[in-house]
């Protein structure tokens, strides 16, 4: 029975070690992030475009944060997709691709602010 029991577990914990489980579940909470912010971020915005006022001006900021923080994470998922392999190691580029993520995610924010003030 005993022999049954460590040939069954063997063979089972050679297939899937558990730390790529663990990088798996990492990988799928920040890609969940990054679709909770964008969509927290779309909403501030079109809170901003409908109302006026100090709410307004408050939603436009709070867009703007949500924007840069997406894009920021964006430039830090990049780095763990499997394909990305060249930059993993690299501290600059992975760097260079936050600071561009999050002026990527403010100029996405304020384009969108523009054209839907341009709307009203």
């Amino acid at each position: 029975m005993a022999d049954r029991r460590s040939a069954f577990a063997a063979t089972h914990s050679a297939k899937r070690p558990r730390t790529f489980r663990a990088k798996e579940a990492a990988a799928i909470v920040i890609a969940v992030s990054l679709i909770g912010l964008a969509l927290a971020a779309l909403a501030a915005t079109l809170i901003a475009a409908k109302s006026g006022g100090f709410v307004s001006v408050v939603a436009q900021a709070l867009a703007v944060i949500l924007a840069s923080l997406t894009g920021a994470l964006i430039g830090f998922f990049i780095p763990l997709i499997p394909l990305a392999d060249g930059i993993r190691g690299s501290a600059l580029a992975a760097g260079i691709l936050r600071t561009l993520g999050t002026i990527g995610g403010m100029t996405a924010a304020e384009n969108l602010m523009a054209r839907l003030e341009k709307k009203r």
